[in-house]
């Protein structure tokens, strides 16, 4: 039998010095441990567990993610999330890249229905400045588009519809830059989907109101001409783009057992997932595995 898995509870203190984080729009804010940085996000419609099983699934799979803990505070329950900039490290938002790639004209105050954020652009950015991708992460030479093309994998995997262009990231360090891990996954797993809705998609009596029709309506904040791409067509577009990486992260994805997201999502406690949240979280990265290997 496989030991229980238990996802300890990080305990922010009520007088923890915080600092505000302006970007987003849920309640959040920094605040220091020891020489430690790190971010509580409040999670009241599920963002925390989505975030922390995301988080298991990107390290399990090799792809660079920042550390995620449940955590609980005066002011609710939610999670923390590590900083991974040292001192002195600069982080550009992807809108500030493609700024300074595509011009003033792109819009960068918009985080979503953004035609200009594409694949395209993005990877032109990131390849005119030169990006690599994080040290030792490839067998083989790779850049930064390579290891975007991993958090694509991802997207599709945890149904993620929330990659805009400040949700992925360049950290430049004493003149060297390198794509960032990838963070702010709560947008993901139907987190945000009653349960009751969610126990008719399991039922299998519709197939409008499926497990499958809700993977397959998971779009990306990525466009491609005046469409929005869904989670597996930027995936697919990133794989012709870039074959050697896709073949590499798929082989990453076809080594994991997805009964291990089963016990990641059963070491969630009772007061912040339903059962029907547990089983459909599971049934859609299930799902999502096969459409990838597909």
């Amino acid at each position: 039998m496989e030991p229980q898995i238990i996802f300890p509870e990080h305990r922010v203190p009520e007088d923890a010095v915080r600092q505000e984080e302006p970007l987003g729009t849920k309640f959040k804010f920094w605040f220091r441990t020891g020489d430690e940085s790190w971010l509580f996000k409040r999670g009241r419609t599920g963002e925390d567990w989505s975030e922390k099983v995301a988080a298991e699934l990107a390290h399990v799979l090799g792809i660079p993610a920042a550390r995620v803990e449940l955590a609980r505070t005066p002011f609710g329950l939610g999670t923390v999330c590590q900083s991974f900039l040292a001192p002195g490290d600069i982080l550009f938002h992807g809108n500030e890249l493609l700024v300074s790639y595509l011009g003033p004209e792109y819009p960068a105050q918009g985080r979503y229905h953004v035609g200009m954020h594409t694949l395209e652009a993005a990877a032109g950015a990131l390849q005119s400045l030169g990006v690599q991708a994080i040290e030792g992460l490839f067998d083989f030479p790779a850049d930064a588009v390579d290891q975007l093309v991993g958090y694509f994998m991802l997207d599709v995997l945890i149904g993620n519809t929330d990659r805009h262009h400040e949700n992925w990231a360049v950290v430049e360090r004493r003149g060297r830059r390198w794509l960032a891990p990838s963070y702010d996954h709560a947008s993901s797993l139907g987190r945000n989907e009653r349960s009751a809705k969610l126990e008719q998609r399991l039922s299998g009596h519709d197939r409008r109101m499926s497990v499958e029709s809700f993977a397959v309506r998971c779009r990306s904040a990525f466009y491609r001409g005046s469409k929005a791409l869904t989670t597996l067509e930027l995936w697919q577009h990133a794989a012709a783009l870039r074959p050697k990486a896709a073949a590499f992260w798929r082989a990453r994805l076809l080594d994991f057992d997805p009964a291990q997201a089963e016990a990641w999502l059963a070491a969630v406690p009772e007061e912040r997932i339903s059962k029907q949240k547990r089983m459909f979280a599971a049934a859609l990265l299930k799902l999502n595995r096969e459409r990838v290997l597909r």
